[in-house]
């Protein structure tokens, strides 16, 4: 049931490897994002969203053909904004983060600008595009929110070789099962994983809401911590294995639920109680929530950093 989302710039050969992945992996089916991004209503969008996490609790394989990356991207290189536009934050928060527990995210670069040039149709070319500088947009989006980079050079070696470089990215171990609302999403070896239990206040009404801690508490403490935001997990108590929180190294609770269960069924020390996220970085206690957060950042950053 793995989530697999292509991006990169125009005529980079996206498509193409969307659908020679989708030919060769069985049960699986394609969604292309410029169909999603005609969408003026998100509730349409959030009925699409629900059918392809349905999918993937059916076990089928789900591949997107662009992103919410693009909408960025378009925004700041074209001033072009879709029918359905997303932030990086946005879009990265809200359904990146299943891809993180359940599949890949790539970006697709091409090696050389002119046959990025060359290969792109007359509908993806834009007036005064500098392809170069489209390429470094897509790259430097995929180094900041932590995309498998993978380069294309218009060949079937080539596109074998990305194929089979996306497969050997899906996990295959230690994989939490999917319902209609997941249990858990971010990267499946996060060092700082938070645990809440209060599904009113973790889950929203609008487009995204299947993942935890898609509400407004979820997304003003997702606002703060920025790229951060997707090294670290995201679990609700009731719905999630204890065993795929076994590698974090703390549990951050957001209610005594949260914290009295991560004591009783998963075998980390460290349990830390957090401020309820309906008053975080707001009123008197703002700079010292933000304090908090900025010194858990820089305590796992520096504990990897040790490691390498």
């Amino acid at each position: 049931m793995p989530f697999i989302v292509i991006d990169g710039p125009s005529g980079v050969g996206k498509t193409s490897l969307a659908k020679a992945l989708c030919d060769i992996v069985p049960g699986s089916y394609l969604r292309h994002w410029h169909d999603i991004a005609k969408l003026r209503h998100s509730t349409a969008f959030d009925a699409i969203w629900g059918t392809d996490i349905g999918a993937l609790n059916a076990g089928k394989v789900v591949v997107w053909e662009g992103s919410w990356a693009a909408d960025e991207i378009n925004q700041r290189l074209y001033n072009h904004a879709s029918g359905y536009a997303c932030s990086a934050l946005f879009g990265e928060w809200h359904y990146g983060r299943l891809a993180q527990t359940c599949g890949v995210r790539v970006m697709l670069l091409a090696p050389s600008q002119t046959l990025a040039l060359q290969s792109a149709s007359s509908f993806e070319k834009r007036e005064n595009a500098d392809t170069r500088i489209e390429r470094a947009f897509y790259d430097v989006y995929a180094q900041r929110w932590g995309w498998h980079k993978l380069s294309n050079d218009y060949t079937i070696t080539g596109l074998a070789e990305n194929i089979l470089a996306i497969l050997s990215q899906l996990p295959i171990d230690n994989r939490p099962e999917l319902e209609m609302y997941p249990g858990y999403c971010g990267p499946l070896s996060a060092k700082v994983v938070v645990v809440g239990s209060a599904e009113k206040d973790d889950i929203a009404s609008w487009v995204g809401a299947y993942l935890p801690f898609s509400g407004k508490g979820g997304m003003k403490l997702a606002n703060f911590l920025d790229a951060a935001a997707l090294e670290w997990g995201w679990a609700h108590a009731r719905r999630v294995p204890p065993v795929v929180l076994r590698s974090a190294r703390v549990l951050l609770a957001t209610d005594r639920e949260a914290e009295a269960w991560c004591y009783n069924h998963v075998a980390v020390r460290d349990v830390r109680l957090l401020p309820p996220l309906r008053t975080l970085f707001g009123g008197a206690k703002q700079q010292e929530h933000a304090q908090l957060f900025t010194d858990l950042i820089a305590e796992f950053s520096k504990q990897e950093t040790k490691q390498r």
